[in-house]
């Protein structure tokens, strides 16, 4: 019997948006990876990251092995009247790892092939070489959770990085006077 059943959940989905508070799909993919790892030999404890990286690294090997999952067309072939039927293999930017991959297939089929051996640890990763998707800096990073954090989270951040302040009733995103 299935540990969901045991406690009244009709499906592993129930059970885990239930109980677990999280997507089934987060607790698929850490077990496939244990799967894959087990698979590998792999001695010792595995960690989350450990799971998710070899779920995320044969996924990303078997879209980019796929031949099924063919190269997005060429810029210009689809668009003002031509082949206007998309389907799925349309020129559309998405960010998800099937789109990706066909991306790196049309731009740089030997990242492709290179991902296909499994020489990249995820779709990401290759996307990134073939410069497809670009990490926001640090700078950014910081910018957008300075905008989130309350005052008091300002406060102790920036007497933490040893910056001077005005008042604490003051603060805000133009009162700091780094010393």
């Amino acid at each position: 019997m299935h540990i969901y059943r045991k406690v009244g959940c009709e499906t592993w989905e129930q059970y885990c948006a239930e109980y677990l508070r999280a997507p089934h799909s987060a607790f698929d993919e850490l077990i496939e990876g244990v799967r894959i790892l087990k698979g590998r030999k792999h001695i010792g404890p595995i960690s989350a990251t450990q799971a998710q990286e070899a779920s995320r690294a044969e996924r990303a090997q078997r879209l980019a092995a796929d031949e099924k999952v063919e190269a997005m067309p060429a810029h210009g072939e689809i668009g003002r009247g031509r082949d206007a039927d998309r389907g799925a293999n349309g020129t559309s930017k998405g960010s998800n790892q099937a789109a990706l991959v066909r991306r790196i297939k049309r731009d740089r089929p030997d990242l492709a092939e290179r991902l296909a051996r499994g020489e990249f640890t995820s779709v990401r990763a290759a996307a990134r070489e073939a410069g497809l998707v670009r990490e926001p800096s640090p700078l950014a990073m910081a910018r957008k959770l300075w905008i989130r954090m309350s005052d008091e989270e300002r406060s102790a951040f920036l007497i933490e990085i040893g910056v001077t302040l005005s008042p604490p009733s003051q603060i805000s995103e133009t009162s700091v006077d780094v010393g």
